[in-house]
């Protein structure tokens, strides 16, 4: 098994109201992007999600596949011990999802905090408008100080 893998966390549609549409239009085209070179380079995928009658479904877009969903009931996908499963043995994880200033930071914190490499794919998360960039920067900013690598996902 690969010691990489994708964590696509919480596209679900309760976290999409509410954006500017093109936003999450370009998000949601990265993270099918990913998803694809993900599936063609067999790097495990994992999508999180809260249970659907706090958020609502994963955007059907996502289209995972059977065993890749872990449903979570904290911000961390930590938290969850199906996900901590599904990284043993992996020593790099690629982050994409909602929302940078909350579940996807948190969750690459721990991972951080785990000793686990971590790509954050700046053009695959997105945040709620209330949290201006400034904040979202800080985030950011607290992401790189453990570590983690901040980029964008360009298609192959």
């Amino acid at each position: 098994m690969s010691e990489e893998r994708l964590v696509v966390i919480d596209m679900q549609e309760g976290f999409l109201e509410n954006k500017p549409r093109k936003d999450v239009e370009s998000v949601v085209t990265v993270i099918e992007n990913l998803v694809a070179w993900a599936r063609k380079s067999n790097i495990p995928i994992t999508f999180t999600m809260f249970p659907e009658d706090r958020y609502g479904a994963l955007v059907p877009r996502m289209s995972p596949k059977s065993g890749e969903i872990v449903v979570k009931n904290d911000s961390s996908a930590f938290s969850s011990p199906e996900f901590c499963q599904k990284m043993q043995g992996a020593w790099k994880l690629y982050v994409t999802g909602a929302n940078v200033h909350a579940c996807v930071g948190l969750t690459v914190k721990e991972a951080a905090k785990r000793n686990l490499e971590v790509v954050v794919f700046r053009n695959a998360t997105l945040y709620h408008e209330q949290y201006l960039a400034k904040t979202v920067q800080t985030w950011l900013s607290l992401m790189l100080t453990h570590g983690v690598h901040i980029t964008n996902f360009l298609k192959e």
